[in-house]
């Protein structure tokens, strides 16, 4: 962790936008008691609400795997983790029932996978080989305290504020991380 501190900026503002991103991408597992009982879903429309941004990502990753041949990764991941942004504020001001919250949610996702893959890409180019896989590990660190975070923020949040609130106010995670690393990756 102590790594982190010393990387150059666009290293760091790498890692800020893939944890920033993440916080959008499980949140609704924090927040599903509340969703759940203000929308009566059963525990079947919840399981799919809850697996939506995950096929989403999945879904992008077909596609985006093969774009960062033609779209530089700096591009990419600001225009990816707005777009997780802007997918989970529209949840947050407009979901308001399972099936547009399996497609704001789903839209989420595809967001998200906006950042790993070209992230892992661009940490590849720029950085030599020796060095590679420990800032790779770092990198994934991001995903992994931005999960975990998304979880406990969308319930800690939801549950004190409502989860409107909560889902708006964490769409600032990635929104914040794009313009970050906008501003850190000349070009």
């Amino acid at each position: 962790m102590f790594q982190l501190f010393r990387m150059r900026g666009w290293l760091l503002a790498l890692w800020l936008v893939n944890a920033g991103t993440v916080l959008v991408f499980l949140s609704f597992a924090g927040a599903l008691p509340l969703i759940k009982s203000e929308w009566q879903l059963s525990n079947s429309q919840a399981g799919v609400i809850q697996a939506a941004p995950q096929a989403g990502y999945i879904i992008a990753v077909l596609v985006l795997s093969s774009v960062t041949d033609y779209i530089p990764a700096r591009r990419l991941i600001p225009a990816c983790a707005l777009w997780a942004g802007v997918a989970n504020l529209g949840f947050a001001l407009l979901a308001s029932d399972m099936t547009s919250a399996i497609v704001w949610r789903a839209l989420t996702g595809l967001g998200v996978a906006g950042i790993y893959m070209p992230g892992v890409r661009l940490i590849s180019e720029r950085v030599t080989a020796e060095r590679r896989g420990g800032l790779v590990g770092m990198f994934v660190s991001a995903f992994t305290l931005g999960s975990a975070a998304s979880i406990a923020l969308g319930g800690s949040l939801s549950t004190a504020l409502g989860w409107r609130t909560a889902f708006a106010m964490l769409s600032a995670g990635p929104i914040i991380g794009a313009l970050i690393f906008w501003r850190a990756i000349p070009g």
